[in-house]
């Protein structure tokens, strides 16, 4: 139950700033936008909807996040027995590269998050297709790969692209912490998991999640 409110207090105060940021950045977008404005974040050029379309989508996922979270706290509440809570043994793990391989054929999609890491530090590789992720992937190390499900690649459209790359890495790596983040209700979402995928989704606040468990966010 600690951990639970303790994930509400954290998610609750971002939530809060992003929030308040949209309110005043709606105003000047709609007045930018007219102008098909480009920005640059986390190294990618995107137009001013693009920029505005990520943060509000940020936002909901927070405000959804915040509500299952909340709604977990309130049935552990209502139900505790006075059981004592034991803490959990900490196991000392080898240290994680502050790296991220990510696998998109169109990064832009991608900017706020990436953004978000590179402030923090995290160095993250670019790959626009399975054979130059899997290429990069052999010349480094990385703390957690990120793809996509659907690619072009070589001009021809690949719909399992990001299962491919999860079997291909596992040859590598069976250990490394690996998100399909793509959009929802992924026709391949069950073969990757099977595959060895840690998780699939379309959530920006699950991905940061994995971030988080990964140890490359604090």
């Amino acid at each position: 139950m600690a951990e639970t409110f303790t994930a509400i207090a954290t998610l609750a105060w971002p939530l809060l700033v992003l929030s308040a940021l949209l309110l005043f950045w709606r105003p000047v977008a709609r007045l930018l936008g007219s102008a098909d404005v480009s920005v640059k974040i986390g190294g990618q050029t995107i137009t001013i909807k693009q920029l505005t379309d990520q943060q509000t989508e940020l936002v909901a996922d927070l405000q959804r996040e915040v509500a299952r979270l909340t709604q977990q706290f309130e049935v552990l509440s209502g139900g505790a027995d006075g059981a004592r809570e034991h803490p959990p043994e900490v196991v000392a793990s080898p240290p994680v590269p502050a790296s991220v391989l990510w696998v998109d054929d169109n990064p832009a999609n991608n900017a706020v998050l990436i953004d978000r890491l590179r402030r923090d530090g995290v160095r993250v590789d670019l790959a626009r297709s399975t054979n130059e992720g899997i290429a990069q992937f052999g010349r480094q190390r990385y703390g957690i790969v990120v793809s996509d499900m659907n690619r072009v690649e070589d001009k021809q459209t690949v719909p399992d692209a990001g299962l491919k790359l999860v079997k291909r890495v596992r040859e590598i790596d069976p250990s490394i912490p690996f998100v399909i983040y793509a959009g929802p209700g992924q026709p391949y979402g069950k073969q990757a998991r099977d595959a060895g995928a840690t998780e699939v989704t379309a959530s920006p606040m699950v991905l940061v999640e994995q971030f988080r468990s990964a140890g490359l966010l604090g």
